[in-house]
């Protein structure tokens, strides 16, 4: 379908992938936002949090507030690198 498509349009592969970019920048915009809600909130990065939720005692960890934040934003975090990596391929 490419190869139809920049014959046609011959600029057409440079312009996919600029709006791929843009997007994939759009969505990592959108991922560190939501990631400075939880720095905000816990005064600290995730590796930090993460570090000093591992060593919690399980009664504390396991609030649903906590576990919830983490299970949250080891996501937003991995998602993060996922974005990042995927932005420098392009």
């Amino acid at each position: 379908k490419m190869k139809k498509l920049s014959s046609l349009l011959p600029d057409a592969d440079i312009s996919l992938e600029k709006l791929a970019k843009q997007a994939l920048i759009s969505q990592l915009q959108e991922v560190n936002r939501k990631m400075a809600i939880f720095e905000g909130r816990y005064n600290q990065e995730f590796k930090e949090f993460a570090k000093s939720w591992k060593q919690m005692k399980k009664k504390q960890k396991l609030t649903h507030p906590i576990e919830s934040d983490y299970i949250d934003w080891e996501a937003l975090d991995e998602y993060k690198r996922e974005l990042m990596k995927a932005i420098h391929s392009l």
